[in-house]
């Protein structure tokens, strides 16, 4: 071994590790803390999304036994509008999967949300890409956060073909930290959708200098993720389903189904845009059912999931569970 080639295996990696190692150390850091591999989409043909709420809410094994079609929830805490897209693009569509149905089941308040702010549920959004989709993350991080994440991608990459080529080792893994980081980095997980539970909006602690998490704002319809959904379903030939959630009787709106004129516009746009609503608002559970505004606990779960059942294997919302808006038919 020539003195430089000695010196290079020894030098190089630690004067790269000091710049663009700590960059990938920080975001995989956040990503190996909030990331494992979901459960295989193989012959998938009803998909949930969504957050915590949908996770609480709906079956996944009482949904298939109601419809009959092999279920798959992907609702996970935490996540948001374009993670669900970044799923249903990357890791069903691209990956050859086609599920029959697409069951949103999410607060109505998250489903117009924009661009990311947190940077787990960036790094989160980043570990989902099969493949660059510019238009996915310019509208999830801005354009200038974007540029750089893809930056930094292509850098790794690059130092870590120059260092195979140039000294013929492979290179240390101080340069994107542990296995388990790179893989998630490199979103080679089948579906890496799993984090932390914890409520939508949480405040810091300063004590431990932890930031506070801040969601996304709302932004109008058409510069929201949901168009993007309604297409990427429609290119599956697969039926978008939106389901309001149950909420406990404490809070439900009055009168039943009254929801604030936004929400009630975003609901007529998605149901004009070709999407299907089952509105749960009025579900008649009781306050015991729940275990707090809108996360049922076992009973209220089991009633939940049953209503969607009833509505995806008939193709329709059924004529006794339809939401009796004030001054409708």
């Amino acid at each position: 071994m020539s003195l430089r080639h000695h010196l290079l295996t020894v030098l190089l990696p630690l004067l790269v590790a000091g710049s663009a190692g700590a960059v990938f150390s920080r975001l995989g850091e956040q990503v190996a803390a909030t990331v494992e591999v979901g459960p295989e989409l193989e012959g998938v043909e009803v998909l949930v999304l969504g957050n915590s709420v949908g996770a609480a809410a709906v079956d996944a094994q009482q949904l298939q036994a109601v419809t009959g079609l092999t279920t798959v929830s992907l609702a996970e805490p935490g996540t948001q509008p374009a993670h669900w897209l970044a799923v249903l693009r990357h890791r069903v569509r691209l990956a050859g999967h086609h599920p029959r149905e697409v069951v949103v089941y999410a607060p109505l308040h998250v489903l117009p949300h924009g661009t990311l702010v947190d940077p787990k549920e960036q790094a989160l959004l980043l570990s989902l890409l099969v493949e660059p989709d510019r238009s996915l993350l310019d509208a999830a991080l801005g354009p200038a956060r974007r540029s750089r994440a893809e930056r930094l991608r292509r850098g790794r990459v690059a130092a870590r073909e120059g260092l195979v080529a140039w000294i013929g080792l492979a290179p240390p893994r101080l340069l994107v930290g542990p296995e388990r980081v790179e893989r998630a980095l490199a979103a080679a997980p089948a579906v890496p959708l799993q984090v932390a539970d914890r409520p939508a909006s949480v405040p810091g602690d300063r004590r431990r200098g932890t930031p506070a998490h801040v969601e996304p704002a709302s932004v109008p319809y058409g510069e929201s993720f949901l168009p993007a959904l309604l297409d990427e379903t429609a290119r599956l030939g697969a039926r978008l389903w939106i389901v309001a959630p149950a909420v406990r009787p404490s809070g439900r709106p009055e009168p039943l189904c009254a929801h604030p004129p936004e929400v009630q516009a975003l609901l007529d746009r998605l149901e004009g845009d070709g999407a299907h609503l089952l509105d749960l608002t009025w579900a008649p559970l009781e306050e015991e059912d729940f275990r707090s505004l809108q996360h049922p606990l076992a009973r209220g779960r089991v009633a939940v999931t049953g209503w969607i059942g009833e509505a995806v294997r008939a193709g329709q919302v059924p004529a006794e569970r339809r939401c009796r808006r004030p001054g409708g038919d």
